[in-house]
Order: structure tokens, then C-alpha cells, then sequence
């Protein structure tokens, strides 16, 4: 059975800043014994042995990315750096290594296989008219892989393109950007969403007093992140299932900002609204 290397690579690149912060936490039950300890260690390892066969320098990147994060909050060195510099500077420095990372990832990629590289520069050119034509409510949810060849012919006879951006063009059925995927198939309500689960995890990294079971939920969110900027690991069942394991567990530091009084009428309107919402999106998945 053939397995898809870039789907498994996305979910231990998930996991394992989680794995990492477990398998660092302080002894606090019966269960924290050297058995306990042992098979942490055991399955840490596992997952990045396998990760390194799945060969994904995207992944690497990621799960380096957010067990760096998990070890410098671990071993306190985040709150050092708040004693000595105020917190811009830390915003500053965590933006300065993303951005790092992502350059290194793009260059050592391109000289792999310019190819592959500009194949995404075409999907992203097309992906940015799909865009443009629906910008707030999008197509519908799971319409890409339905029309995106349709817009990709459109692009390549209305514009003059050189012979070796027409030889890139095939059946393409991921962005590899899921930020802009989103774009797409839900317009800018999706995005916004998406954005504000972005803002809620790197707020709490900064900010949050966070224990070892939040530390590993917030690497491993960084992680994930990292991913859906160049591959499409919300199309994995398991990693979005990761996503809202690791969301719950960071949604138990977020103070309230306020409180609806327990109403049968008001719990019924969110529900329909959102029931509401759903259905128009589902209906409307594949629309032109």
C-alpha cells in the first residue's frame, strides 16, 4: 500500500514538540515512573526516526521550530530574556527566526528541484485570481481540487507565459498553502477565522503562563502552523484532530472576556447559526 510520505511527515511534525514537552514534565503522579518515563522517551524517538524517512525538510523545520520553543519555555529561558528586554524584543526575535527558518526552507528546496518550486509559483498565481473573483465568501468548502485546473486553463490562455512555466502546469488538487486554500474555498470569513486561532496560539506563547501540557500544545501548534505555510496538513483527519486536542488544552489558560448567562434562547441561536453557517458552506462547495 502506497503511503503518502508528506501526509505522515505533517502529523509527527505535530506531535512531536508535544512528545517532547511530555516527555520533559516533572513527576507529579504514581505514573511518573521510569516506565512512564521510558515509553515517552521510546515514542519520542520513534517519531523521529519516522519523521526523518518521510525525508520533508518542511516538517523538520516545523518540529525543530516548536521543540526549540518547548525547551527555551521548559527550561525558563523565556522568562530570563523578559527580566533583561522588554517583551517587544521577544515578539521581534521570535518573528526574525520564523522568517529564518522559512528562507532556509525556500532556498534549500529550490536548489533541490527549481522545478518543484516554481510549479508552487504557478499554483500560487492562480490560486490569487481564484481569489480575486470571490474574495469574502470564497467558492465553498472543498472546491479547490473541483476547479482549480478550470482556472489554471483560464490563467495559461489569457496570459503569455514562457514554455517552461506552460510545462509545469498538471493536475494540482493542494495550494500548499493552507492560509490560501482557505482564501479560496471560504473568502476572507474563513481566513478570518483561521487568523484568529493564529493570533489566539502565538498570544498565549508569548504572554501565558504556561504549564508543560500547554508548553507542548503551543509548540506543537507553532509546528503545525509552520506546515500549512507550504504543505496541507489541515487535509490530514488526524492532524486537524491533533489541532483541536491541542486548542482545547490551550483554551483552559484564555481568561473569559465574557460570560453568556445559561438561556435555552440564546444557546438556540448559536447553534442554528452555526448549523446555518455550515450548511451554506457545504452547499455552495464547488460553485462557480
Amino acid at each position: 500500500m502506497k503511503i503518502n510520505t508528506g501526509e505522515n511527515a505533517n502529523y509527527y511534525a505535530s506531535v512531536i514538540p508535544f512528545l517532547l514537552s511530555a516527555t520533559l514534565q516533572k513527576k507529579s503522579n504514581p505514573f511518573d515512573g521510569w516506565t512512564g518515563t521510558l515509553v515517552r522517551i521510546i515514542t519520542l524517538g520513534a517519531s523521529l526516526y519516522i519523521l526523518a524517512k518521510c525525508n520533508s525538510r518542511t516538517a523538520i523545520i516545523a518540529s525543530s521550530l516548536g521543540s526549540i520553543w518547548v525547551l527555551a519555555s521548559c527550561f525558563e529561558v523565556k522568562s530570563a530574556l523578559l527580566k533583561f528586554r522588554k517583551r517587544f524584543y521577544l515578539i521581534i526575535l521570535l518573528l526574525v527566526v520564523i522568517l529564518t527558518c522559512t528562507t532556509i526552507v525556500g532556498i534549500k528546496t529550490y536548489e533541490r528541484n527549481s522545478a518543484s518550486v516554481q510549479g508552487r509559483f504557478l499554483i500560487y498565481k492562480v490560486t490569487y485570481d481564484m481569489i480575486s473573483q470571490r474574495p469574502v465568501w470564497g467558492y465553498g468548502h472543498g472546491s479547490f481540487k473541483q476547479l482549480y485546473n478550470q482556472y489554471q486553463s483560464k490563467y495559461l490562455s489569457t496570459n503569455t507565459n514562457p514554455i517552461n512555466e506552460r510545462l509545469l502546469a498538471g493536475n494540482s488538487y493542494f495550494a500548499f498553502n493552507e492560509f490560501l486554500e482557505i482564501s479560496v474555498e471560504l473568502g476572507l470569513v474563513g481566513l478570518c477565522f483561521m487568523l484568529l486561532a493564529l493570533l489566539i496560539t502565538v498570544n498565549l506563547m508569548i504572554t501565558g503562563k504556561l504549564n508543560r501540557l500547554e508548553i507542548g500544545a503551543a509548540g506543537s501548534m507553532l509546528s503545525i502552523i509552520i506546515c500549512a505555510l507550504f504543505s496541507y496538513p489541515f487535509h490530514t483527519t488526524s492532524v486537524l484532530l491533533n489541532v483541536v486536542f491541542f486548542m482545547a488544552i490551550l483554551s483552559n489558560r484564555m481568561p473569559p472576556k465574557f460570560t453568556i448567562k445559561s438561556s435555552r434562547i440564546v444557546t438556540s441561536i448559536l447553534f442554528l447559526s452555526c448549523f446555518a453557517l455550515s450548511l451554506f458552506f457545504q452547499f455552495t462547495s464547488g460553485e462557480e
